[in-house]
């Protein structure tokens, strides 16, 4: 790489000379080659439903080839930059001692991996008299980034026989993480008979 003078050098038959040269530049204008990059990064979110953006100039992030070596790379956005839900562009830049660049475009998806917070209104184990109809407390759902997609409830109480009933409560967020609880409901029968009639003064 640098500045080469050619000089050329004509004698004719009388010994006349004359000369010329020529400025060679010698450059590096070929871009560094970039092999390899990654694809498709997974980063959970913190509970602020972000993450910080990780360094991704390493080599286990990308590999990249110059004949003159690779001087700098760098990445936009920074690292520790704050990244929100979804999908997220990531440019890296590659440079040559020269100033020759190479670009790298990548996706960071940041995705909602916590489970929703999901809480028994009452009792985990409750009590119903026989014949009575049951009232369900429910629960509780909350989910601080992607919020709550579907609550269902599997199983009933039957009130007309005495035993263990099991209801299972499901909650699942937009981002598909789901959480359950349980509740026993014990059918039982406290009541005594009731004497409608009895004989009198047999």
């Amino acid at each position: 790489l640098g500045t080469n003078l050619v000089t050329y050098t004509a004698v004719d038959g009388n010994g006349n000379t004359n000369t010329a040269t020529r400025v060679v530049l010698v450059l590096d204008t070929v871009p560094p080659t970039i092999a390899w990059s990654f694809t498709n990064l997974v980063l959970a979110a913190n509970a602020n439903c972000v993450a910080p953006m990780p360094d991704v100039t390493g080599t286990n992030y990308l590999q990249a080839t110059d004949a003159l070596g690779v001087a700098s790379i760098t990445q936009s956005p920074t690292n520790d930059a704050i990244l929100p839900l979804g999908t997220n562009v990531v440019i890296i830049t590659v440079a040559d001692t020269y100033g020759s660049l190479a670009y790298s475009t990548n996706q960071i998806v940041v995705q909602d991996q916590t489970p929703l917070v999901i809480t028994l209104n009452g009792f985990n184990l409750m009590t119903n008299e026989l014949g009575r109809a049951f009232i369900d407390p429910g629960v509780f759902v909350s989910d601080d980034c992607s919020g709550i997609a579907l609550l269902t409830t599997n199983g009933t109480v039957n009130v007309n026989a005495v035993g263990n009933n099991v209801l299972i409560y499901t909650a699942v967020d937009g981002s598909g993480n789901s959480n359950t609880v349980t509740r026993t409901v014990l059918v039982w029968d406290t009541a005594p008979p009731a004497i409608v009639w009895s004989f009198t003064n047999l």
